[in-house]
């Protein structure tokens, strides 16, 4: 790869994701799973609210495990709400689909393949069993 073909990729990522409306759109997303939690924890230490305080520590412990998949509930909120709240906006659903696109063709192929391995594996074990 050159690179002009990388900086161009670099500055599509860019672009993308320093797009306002997804920034918005992520920002209250973020409010939405995790920033409630943030401000929970400080007012419930702040105003001594016993009961807040655990249960937001408790909610960000959870968040903070490694088998926690917020991230992933975040950006399906924030598509949600640039759907909702930017219906006008083409250009980045557009790209969004085509990420998505591209994500099922990955997956598609990754499938192909170890379908492929299997079935050699199978025909291996086969061979073997037969000397």
């Amino acid at each position: 790869m050159k690179k002009a073909d990388i900086k161009e990729k670099l500055l599509k990522v860019r672009d993308f994701l320093l797009n306002p409306h997804l920034v918005i759109c992520f920002t209250a997303a973020w409010i939405i799973t995790n920033g409630w939690a943030y401000l929970a924890l400080v007012l419930g230490g702040r105003l001594g609210i016993k009961w807040l305080t655990i249960v937001a520590g408790t909610y960000l412990a959870i968040l903070w495990s490694p088998l926690c998949a917020e991230g992933i509930v975040t950006c399906i909120i924030a598509v949600f709400l640039l759907r909702i709240i930017f219906p006008d906006d083409d250009k980045t659903v557009a790209e969004l689909k085509k990420m998505s696109e591209k994500a099922k063709s990955h997956v598609h192929h990754f499938k192909k393949l170890n379908k492929k391995k299997k079935t050699a594996l199978a025909e291996h074990g086969e061979n073997t069993e037969d000397n």
